[in-house]
């Protein structure tokens, strides 16, 4: 699965290189759900990602007749294990529809309790996602993955890192790092990512969450 991941990454950095700053977006908002997150930040955690679709609801309404944003809501642990990564499909952020089904399942949405934070491989894992539906539907899309974490990486594999390194900075796929509490160690991700927020505790995402949207077109 892995082998897959980064073939499909490879091939994107090889054949795209168009400048997609004028595109909508196409979003995945990826959660740090390793045990140090408590049940209560967690379920903090995907109220905000319901209120931060709402915000790209409102956004398409004032876009009526546009492409509409796309948001898939993540949640990470080691790299271990496959099963230490899960995902929501991508909804269009135009559809009503589409909106409530992604509420649901946040609201539903037990805390794993992974053992392990492969930041890394969560980085190539929902980058992988977004190239894939950006290749499926018609039309250019500006890629963004949105990484949110409490803590270090402390599984990451040695291939995940060498590939984020080639990867990024890149144009047509941007990187956003979170870093939630005095745990959180990120600035090794500043070489990476677009922007790199530090915030004192979840109560705050929301407020990062609009500020990174504002950097969008």
């Amino acid at each position: 699965m892995k082998n897959i991941i980064y073939i499909i990454i490879i091939v994107f950095i090889t054949i795209n290189n168009t400048n997609l700053l004028a595109a909508p977006a196409m979003i995945n908002l990826v959660f740090d759900s390793s045990g140090s997150v408590s049940i209560s930040d967690f379920e903090l955690a995907n109220e905000v990602a319901s209120e931060f679709a709402e915000l790209l609801y409102k956004r398409s309404q004032l876009k009526i007749g546009e492409r509409s944003d796309w948001l898939s809501v993540n949640w990470f642990g080691g790299a271990k294990r496959s099963s230490d990564y899960e995902i929501t499909p991508f909804i269009n952020c135009s559809d009503i529809n589409q909106m409530g089904n992604l509420s649901r399942k946040l609201q539903g949405k037990k805390h794993p309790q992974y053992g392990y934070t492969a930041i890394y491989n969560a980085i190539l894992l929902g980058s992988a996602q977004v190239i894939q539906k950006d290749m499926s539907i018609p039309g250019d899309y500006l890629k963004t993955v949105i990484i949110v974490t409490d803590g270090e990486d402390n599984d990451s594999d040695s291939n995940a890192k060498a590939l984020v390194n080639k990867i990024f900075p890149n144009n047509n796929l941007l990187l956003f790092v979170v870093g939630v509490g005095k745990g959180a160690r990120i600035d090794t991700f500043k070489q990476y990512a677009v922007d790199v927020l530090k915030i004192d505790s979840f109560n705050e995402l929301l407020a990062s969450l609009t500020l990174l949207l504002e950097i969008l077109p």
